[in-house]
């Protein structure tokens, strides 16, 4: 029996606050330098913000952003987020960020243990509470990853189709097919080269696990740099096109 469309969306939000809330878990718990430190506090701020500006508004809007973009939104302030991470970093001086990322992370856990509205308003415009959610869980473990630190499989498997969906709106074909088990698979362009695949497994594949795509999906590491340290299984003559997609976002 086909689920209700309010009971879609509730497990869509449970299921991306469970990353978000694992992955800051994971690396506010390994107690990571001070710039990553400084990096997930802005992130998560910037989430607990979005939900207490749309309390204060109190309505929705027709319209939401989709992750792309929101993403795509987001490079046009990453300089902005990065600076201010950068100051939070020094200003801290020899103080230890651990305990403000504990009150941070405290306050977002208080808010998704709660009822929270279908959207919310981010910086770039309304999104989805999922949305927000699934973009907060990218970056985190962009953080995480970044910074040499064992992501949970929940929010890496989240990650991970959240980038694909986007890589997938941008590039979306029939020529190559990128799968990344058991998180997802997307089917690609290769820039009008190769075949045009129909039905059945297309002749150009990638294959990798979700650690490794959302460190190339992010800018942590290149296509050659994966390939050559044989992390990615791939065949076909125009899989190498896949060079040019990546990264998503470059949060490296």
């Amino acid at each position: 029996m086909p689920l209700e469309p309010r009971t879609r969306i509730d497990r869509k939000v449970r299921r991306t606050a469970q990353a978000c809330l694992q992955a800051s878990a994971a690396v506010a718990g390994a107690d990571p330098d001070r710039p990553a430190g400084a990096r997930l506090l802005v992130v998560l701020t910037d989430v607990v913000q979005s939900f207490d500006d749309s309390g204060r508004s109190g309505s929705e809007q027709a319209g939401t952003l989709s992750l792309t973009q929101l993403m795509d939104a987001g490079e046009a302030g990453r300089a902005e987020l990065s600076a201010i991470a950068d100051r939070a970093f020094a200003g801290a001086g020899d103080r230890d960020l651990g305990p403000q990322l504990a009150v941070v992370h405290q306050r977002l856990a208080q808010i998704l243990d709660a009822p929270v509205p279908d959207q919310v308003q981010a910086l770039a415009g309304p999104v989805d509470t999922s949305t927000l959610l699934e973009a907060a869980a990218i970056e985190i473990c962009a953080i995480g990853l970044g910074a040499g630190i064992q992501m949970p499989r929940t929010s890496l498997i989240a990650a991970s189709r959240g980038l694909a969906g986007v890589l997938g709106d941008r590039f979306g074909g029939r020529t190559i097919e990128m799968r990344v088990p058991p998180a997802t698979a997307v089917q690609l362009e290769a820039f009008g080269q190769g075949p045009s695949h129909h039905r059945g497994t297309p002749p150009n594949v990638a294959e990798t696990d979700p650690a490794t795509f959302v460190r190339l999906a992010t800018g942590l590491a290149t296509w050659q740099q994966v390939r050559e340290a044989g992390l990615i299984q791939a065949s076909g003559s125009h899989v190498d096109a896949m060079a040019r997609m990546l990264p998503v976002i470059d949060l490296g």
